[in-house]
């Protein structure tokens, strides 16, 4: 999937997922007010299920979101990491002696997995950080 597509898929379920929440004080109180207050066993079934409802529907957009995110995170990285390595066999003899093993493997790994976490939490906390095709 591009990536460019499934940030905005990613976006969409986010989107549905924040308006679920509103409807969840108006049904407590509705719960309490038509069935508990009331004696009315209906009613509390009633609006337990339509909570339960939109919870479900919470959940499902809220598993499909962080998924998009994982999958987009970890394949931008692969493409980073990849792009990375062969920029590193473009150097010549000289550049390569400038550079410590070390420090090019930490930019091969570390680096890339702090990026690669920043976009996976800052992409599912409705932050869209990056626009890589």
């Amino acid at each position: 999937m591009n990536t460019k597509k499934a940030l905005y898929l990613q976006f969409c379920f986010l989107s549905w997922k924040q308006p679920l929440k509103l409807p969840f004080p108006l049904c407590m109180a509705k719960d309490i007010d038509e069935g508990i207050d009331l004696g009315n066993m209906n009613a509390v079934w009633k609006y337990g299920i339509i909570l339960l409802v939109f919870a479900l529907f919470q959940i499902i957009t809220g598993v499909l979101s962080a998924h998009i995110a994982a999958r987009t995170s970890v394949g931008f990285c692969a493409k980073l990491r990849q792009d990375m390595y062969d920029n590193v066999q473009t150097f010549a003899f000289s550049n390569i002696d400038k550079f410590s093993t070390a420090s090019i493997v930490t930019r091969l790994t570390t680096d890339v997995t702090n990026i690669q976490n920043l976009r996976y939490h800052g992409s599912s906390e409705k932050r869209i950080i990056f626009w890589y095709n």
